[in-house]
């Protein structure tokens, strides 16, 4: 026989073969010829994939989850710069319509009301200081003024006649009332004492006066 011709089948070789049949196919004879031939054969001859897939599951849940908790910094830090951006605008733009304070200068103020009518007036110069306030007719029932001497504030009644006036000098403050008349008809100060040494450094007293002005009571 040479060594590149195959060997022929005789026929008594051939009628030896077994017959293939179904049957013989799923038979343990069968595998002979390279072919796994029953059910058992075939389970063990068949890749583990399942064990395999088994296995590299937790692995994937594993990288889901890392993934999962990404995305949720990811969305907070977003959420987080939205804000920050936001809250930056709002606080430019309220310093932007916030009013700013501003100091006035003028020689003199005038306050008028609804009607067109001056209810107050402001004014001052190197010696003296004024706030005149007026009724609703215009006509002054206050006056305020401020000089080297000290403050001084005349009260006046409708007909224009000063009814009081309070000052506070040097010696000390003092009251003058006055009757409609425009006489004096009160007098209420507290002064320094002569002699101090002696007693109090100051003294109250009051003086009443009558319709000639001259004083019926005194004390002390």
């Amino acid at each position: 026989m040479g060594r590149g011709h195959l060997p022929t089948l005789r026929s008594e070789t051939v009628h030896q073969l077994p017959l293939i049949t179904p049957a013989y196919i799923d038979s343990p004879g069968f595998c002979a010829f390279g072919i796994a031939g029953n059910d058992s054969h075939r389970r063990h001859t068949q890749p583990k994939e399942g064990m395999a897939m088994t296995g590299q599951a937790p692995e994937l849940a594993a990288v889901v989850a890392r993934l999962e908790n990404v995305e949720r910094q990811n969305r907070r830090l977003k959420a987080a710069g939205i804000a920050v951006l936001v809250l930056a605008v709002a606080g430019l733009l309220m310093g932007q319509t916030m009013p700013r304070a501003r100091i006035v200068e003028a020689e003199g103020f005038v306050l008028k009301d609804a009607a067109g009518k001056v209810r107050a007036e402001l004014a001052g110069d190197n010696h003296l200081t004024r706030l005149r306030l007026n009724d609703e007719n215009g006509e002054g029932r206050a006056v305020l003024t401020v000089a080297k001497d000290g403050p001084r504030l005349n009260l006046y009644d409708e007909n224009g006649e000063v009814r009081a006036i309070l000052t506070v000098a040097k010696d000390g403050p003092r009251l003058n009332l006055y009757d409609e008349d425009g006489k004096s008809r009160a007098i209420l100060a507290v002064f320094k004492a002569r002699h101090a040494a002696a007693g109090p450094r100051e003294k109250a007293g009051l003086v009443l006066f009558g319709e000639d002005e001259k004083a019926v009571w005194s004390a002390p």
